[in-house]
């Protein structure tokens, strides 16, 4: 009886039909209209062959049995063979005697997404091949005779005997070659190689083609062969295709196609197009630019490391096989050098090799002139000029030199070591006054262009002048002319020195910045005498140039005039008498002279004859009356205008004469009251025998005159009147001859004298302690220059009266009485002519305050947060009548002074910052009499708790499963002293605050309600000054496990599970791998989001072989874990192990059997706990062919939907089992 055989069809439009064959109404054919896709549940072993039969396709079953596929040719229409969700697709091709032949194909396989995925069948198909051995691989083909050649690309092709000369019984052999695609060489395969494996007929040979190498070998008693292309048997590098022949059970030729092999072991070809010396190439300051570009060819694909100056850059040759690199000043700076360049090429199969060149850098041109200094003064004068001039300078080895030169360009001569020179013959310079600049500029080898220049001075010309008119307007330097001095000018050049020589001497001038000179001549330089000489001016410039000039210097200084020496009277002295009369005077001179007489302020002229003798007549009076001798002078000038001088005295005596003494009168010449008592005496000189009286004041009285004409003239006590004032002197002499004189003088009398003094010391006449502490100032009046003595309280201290009339002493704080008393002052004063006088008084001396202040302030001198609110109030006593100012920190107050001296204020909390900090205080009192006292002092303020901070819980604030079941701690730090208490969910606990003010407190895993919520932890300190604080932070609970992920999807391959898809959700999901002895490993893969299907693809790096089961987790934001035990096939063990000890290092939240065929799991109330951890609660996911044993177990009637399924729920001990309503539950264990 025919297996029943599921199917399915897909038509053009995507339409999709199911059904079963062997089921009534269906049997065993199926009708297929055009462009239909047909899968069967088979697997290739499950069919004997295929037979066209019109346009009908019949397939006749491993166990017998047929299926027809009615009108199968009959359009586009495509077979699918499916089973444990891999989809082969069959294509059939037909050969002699319309035998058919299958090619598979595999199409697509389950967990993957693929158009072709409603066509997939995921269970094993049960058809029951009696006669052929399924675990070979192939398919029978239909007929015996000799058919044509098939390729297939990683196929198989089968055949089996059958059909009309076919013979029945005996194994089928496949010829197959493995697909593949190889890539060989790299420089880490020095021995590349790869393998051709197959299966085929034993015995036959298989003929395998790479390239033009050919390998034979014989297929084994096993059916399978291999060959080994390596060494000599490795095709020369290049892209093949695998070729392998050989004959089929029937004799016939199979041609299939092997693996695709890339063989490339030669490493990448690189070389210099640009930018090096391979290829001429070099930077000069003009190519540089930003850096140095090198270039070159090389493979496609390949990857340069270009390295020049240890900077190395890294790029991929393009399609094209041309590659660039920029190397800016890091790796190339600017420069003359050269440099190697290397490139390290890689191809993407890893051959590689490094080649180099050089890179030449050259930037840097270079000239310079050298230092020609021309005589030393770096200027070209006239003399120099004359010759040949030379520049010469250095530039490198190989460069063109050009001078710029007054607009004219000249190449200049260039040896070979770089030394360049330029000449100028003869004459051939330019003359003149400039500046000469030449500029030079360099070529070098490399193009670099620089430039030089440099400056001369060109002086070839120069000029001097002498100012005509310096003899004066008659040309002649006369006597008068040579005692002023000479003064010689001109002009010059500016900087030029000018020398002017006269006879044999020679004498520098001054040269102005503008080039006027001048030279003034003492008359010393001047030799007296009449004669003529010349005058030679030479200038010199800075450039060496002369030029002279020069004039004549006519000098004629001589003249002389002198006195006869006869006596004017007869005895030579002019009396009253003569004076009255004419009086002459004569002398000589030169010849042709001029002579004028000067006497007495005026000028008489002289008479001279041709001889030279000259007389000149004073009229009468001409000589003033008096006693004395009156100069005269005669002044003669040559023609010339040379003066001569001579000097004569006429003796004069026409009256008599008295004087007063200049002698002090008394020590001081003052008059006291005391010596005004004694008489006072005036003395003088006069004429002997003359007479005289002496008037002092308003009385005259006669002198006696002694024979050496002194005089004598007293004055009695009450002559002299008393006062202070300057009396009048006046003094009167007669002569002989009746002639009289007088003289005059005053004498300072000063017989009275005062002094004040001034009790108001300090503005209020009382001295306190401030006042006291700096010292005391008295003050008084009296005569001006008087000396005073001051006595106060015993210290006596000189003073002196100023020009005002004010005199003032200073006493230190020492001589001050202390205490409060009266002192008395005594003051004497002493004027500068000895009068006294005296005055006294008392000084009050007050210079006690007492000040306190109470303490302690609010009780312990803390002032809290309470205390605070209430105001600060600061008190204590003072000398009663005095003002007290109290500041606490930065606000004051005038306290209240009570009539017995108590004082107090108190301070507003707003003038008080709150804070935690030390307050200082200060009181300042001042009594009466202005002394002051101040106490300071502080208090501390402490009005908060501060710091107060709570730490992360368990890290992150949020309170997972794991986290709560081990209790849960709190932390912070907090003022130190302070005590914490800590609120969560009901429950206080008092915490621990160490020394430094770190605080913790745990609760335990029962004080902490499990689910998914957040709540405040509230924390409350108190600290040593009484301060509360509270702070709160939210603490998120989340010991609610995540949903345990579901495997949605999975594909296998040949060697195991290749990948898996599961649900998209917003939980870190990672894979592991468990085996059979407990050993867990972490799985390597790569995500991919399928969004069409909402799926996360797990694609395993390497396939999972089977023995082996995954674990797949799911950890939510707050770290809580669900792990789903993924069952794989076992083939040959359906039984899952429950008590795998790898299991103890995850949460199993679910099972997943659904892919795992007939799987068998056995579970206990024990091993749902261990599993399951903080929840007891297992889902098990599966399907009909599943079982689950469950001993205990008891159905709930609750059923739950998961993913569209639905689930039956049981208790099992104090857990949960969720099990799919598919899974078998074993009755006897429920």
């Amino acid at each position: 009886m025919m297996q029943a055989i599921e199917f399915v069809v897909r038509d053009g439009a995507g339409n999709l039909s199911n059904g079963t064959f062997g089921n009534d109404g269906v049997g065993s054919r199926l009708n297929v209209g055009n462009g239909q896709q047909v899968s069967l549940h088979l697997a290739e072993a499950d069919v004997k062959s295929y037979t066209r039969d019109g346009d009908d396709l019949v397939i006749e079953l491993a166990d017998g049995s047929m299926i027809r596929l009615a009108g199968y040719f009959d359009g586009e229409n495509m077979l699918y063979l499916s089973k444990g969700g891999d989809l082969m697709a069959v294509e059939l091709t037909q050969g002699a005697d319309e035998e058919l032949y299958a090619l598979y194909q595999h199409e697509a396989s389950w967990g993957k997404w693929s158009p072709s995925d409603d066509l997939i069948h995921y269970e094993e198909p049960e058809v029951m091949a009696a006669q052929f051995d399924t675990g070979l691989l192939g398919l029978g083909g239909i007929g015996g005779g000799a058919i044509p050649a098939l390729v297939g690309v990683g196929g198989v092709i089968t055949g089996v005997g059958g059909g009309d000369d076919g013979g029945g019984g005996g194994p089928t052999y496949d010829v197959t070659v493995e697909p593949g695609d190889w890539i060989l060489g790299g420089d880490d395969d020095p021995e590349p190689s790869f393998p051709v494996i197959g299966t085929g007929v034993p015995g036959e040979d298989v003929v395998v083609t790479a390239g033009d190498v050919t390998q034979v070998v014989t297929v084994g008693d096993d059916g399978t062969w291999e060959v080994i292309f390596t060494g000599d048997t490795l095709p020369e590098d290049g892209d093949y295709v695998v070729e392998v022949t050989t004959n089929d059970q029937g004799g016939d030729e199979v041609v299939l196609t092997g693996p695709d092999v890339l063989i490339d072991t030669v490493a990448p070809e690189v070389t210099f197009t640009s930018g090096v010396v391979s290829t001429d190439d070099f930077f000069n300051g003009d190519s540089y630019g930003d850096g140095v570009v090198v270039s070159g060819t090389s493979e496609p694909g390949a990857t340069l490391i270009v390295t020049v100056g240890g900077v190395a850059t890294e790029l991929v040759v393009g399609e094209s096989g041309t590659w660039e690199v920029t190397f800016g000043p890091d790796a190339a700076p600017e420069g003359e050098y050269e440099a190697d360049v290397s490139v390290y090429a890689v191809d993407a199969v890893g051959n590689s090799a490094t080649y180099g060149d050089v890179i030449v850098v050259d930037t840097v041109g270079g000239v310079s002139f050298d230092d020609l200094s021309f005589g030393g003064d770096y200027t070209i004068n006239g003399t120099e000029a004359e010759g040949s001039i030379s520049f010469t300078g250095v530039t490198q080895p190989g460069s063109t030199v050009v001078i710029s030169f007054e607009g004219t360009d000249y190449p200049a001569t260039v040896a070979g070591d770089g030394s360049w020179s330029l000449t100028f013959g003869p004459g051939e310079f330019p003359g003149g006054e400039y500046e000469a600049t030449l500029v030079a500029t360099a070529t070098d080898t490399h193009g670099n262009v620089t430039t030089a220049s440099s400056s001369w001075t060109v002086d070839t010309v120069t000029n001097v002048t002498l100012t005509p008119g310096f003899a004066g307007a008659d040309g002649v330097i006369n006597a008068e002319d040579r005692e002023g001095g000479l003064v010689l000018t001109g002009s010059t050049q500016p900087g030029n020195v000018v020398e002017v020589q006269i006879g044999d001497a020679t004498y520098p001038a001054t040269v102005s910045a503008t080039g006027s000179w001048s030279l003034t001549l003492a008359p010393g330089d001047i030799p007296e005498g009449a004669y003529t000489s010349q005058i030679s001016v030479t200038s010199t410039d800075g450039a060496g140039n002369v030029a002279t000039t020069g004039a004549p210097l006519v000098v004629d200084t001589l003249g002389f005039v002198e006195f006869s020496g006869n006596p004017v009277t007869a005895d030579d002295v002019v009396n009253g008498t003569e004076a009255g009369q004419s009086i002459s005077l004569t002398g000589t001179t030169m010849p042709g002279s001029s002579v004028m007489i000067t006497m007495n302020g005026a000028n008489y002229p002289a008479v001279v004859d041709a001889g030279g003798n000259w007389v000149v007549t004073f009229p009468p009076s001409s000589f003033p009356a008096g006693e004395y001798d009156m100069p005269v002078t005669a002044t003669a000038t040559s023609p010339a205008g040379n003066a001569s001088m001579a000097t004569t005295v006429v003796d004069v005596d026409t009256m008599g004469w008295v004087t007063i003494s200049g002698a002090p009168v008394t020590a001081d010449d003052v008059v006291n009251a005391v010596e005004a008592a004694d008489g006072v005496t005036l003395t003088g000189m006069t004429e002997p025998g003359s007479t005289v009286n002496v008037q002092l004041g308003n009385v005259t009285v006669p002198a006696v005159v002694a024979a050496d004409g002194s005089w004598t003239a007293s004055f009695a006590p009450g002559q002299i009147a008393p006062g202070t004032y300057q009396a009048p002197i006046s003094v009167t002499a007669t002569d002989a001859a009746g002639n009289s004189s007088t003289a005059h003088d005053t004498l300072a009398i000063d017989t009275e004298t005062a002094v004040t003094l001034n009790t108001q010391v300090e503005g209020d006449g009382i001295i306190n302690e401030a006042e006291a502490a700096n010292g005391v100032v008295l003050t008084g009046t009296g005569e001006p220059g008087a000396a005073v003595q001051v006595t106060f309280a015993g210290v006596t201290r000189p003073a002196t009266v100023d020009g005002a009339g004010n005199w003032q002493v200073a006493y230190l704080p020492g001589d001050i009485p202390a205490g409060e008393t009266m002192a008395s002052v005594s003051v004497t004063a002493t004027d500068a002519a000895g009068n006294m006088a005296t005055a006294a008084g008392e000084i009050e001396v007050d210079r006690i305050i007492d000040l306190t202040l109470d303490g302690p302030i609010a009780v312990d001198d803390i002032v809290n947060e309470v205390e605070h609110g209430e105001g600060v109030q600061l008190s204590g006593t003072v000398e009663p009548g005095s003002t007290v100012e109290v500041t606490l920190g930065n606000a004051t107050h005038t306290a209240v002074v009570l009539a017995d001296g108590t004082w107090f204020t108190t301070f507003a909390p707003q003038e008080v910052p709150e804070g935690d900090y030390l307050a200082s205080i200060s009181a300042v009192a001042t009594d009466g009499a202005g002394n002051m006292a101040s106490i300071t002092d502080s208090v501390q303020v402490d009005t908060f708790v501060e710091p107060l901070t709570i730490s992360t819980v368990e890290g992150d604030d949020i309170v997972n499963a794991e986290e709560q079941a081990d209790g849960v701690s709190f932390a912070g730090t907090v003022e130190p002293g302070s005590s914490v208490i800590v609120s969560f969910e009901g429950t206080t606990h008092a915490a621990t605050v160490d020394a430094a003010g770190n605080w913790t407190v745990a609760f335990a895993a029962g004080e902490i309600p499990t689910g998914e919520y957040t709540a405040a932890a509230t924390v409350v300190a108190t600290d040593a000054a009484g301060n509360t604080r509270t702070e709160t932070t939210d603490v998120s609970v989340d010991t609610d496990n995540p949903d345990a992920p579901v495997i949605l999807s999975f594909r296998q391959g040949g060697t195991g599970v290749r990948e898996i898809g599961v649900d998209q959700n917003d939980d870190i999901t990672e894979v592991q791998q468990i085996d059979g002895a407990g050993n867990v490993s972490a799985v390597a893969y790569d995500l991919e989001i399928d969004d069409e299907w909402g799926e996360v693809i797990f694609d395993f790096n390497e396939a999972i072989p089977t023995g082996s089961n995954l674990v797949v987790t799911s950890t939510d934001a707050a770290g809580n874990h669900a792990g789903t035990l993924f069952v794989m096939e076992d083939p040959g063990n359906s039984v899952v192990d429950l008590a795998n000890p790898g299991l103890g290092q995850f949460d199993i939240q679910a099972v997943d059997l659904q892919f795992a065929s007939e799987a068998e799991l056995t579970i206990t109330a024990d091993q749902l706990a261990e599993l399951s951890g903080f929840t007891n609660e297992l889902v098990i996911h599966g399907g009909d062919d599943d079982i689950v044993n469950a001993a205990g177990a008891t159905a709930t009637g609750e059923t739950r939907v998961i993913e569209g399924e639905s689930y039956d729920v049981y208790t099992l001990g104090e857990g949960t089992l969720v099990v799919d309503q598919d899974i078998q539950v074993n009755p006897a264990l429920v």
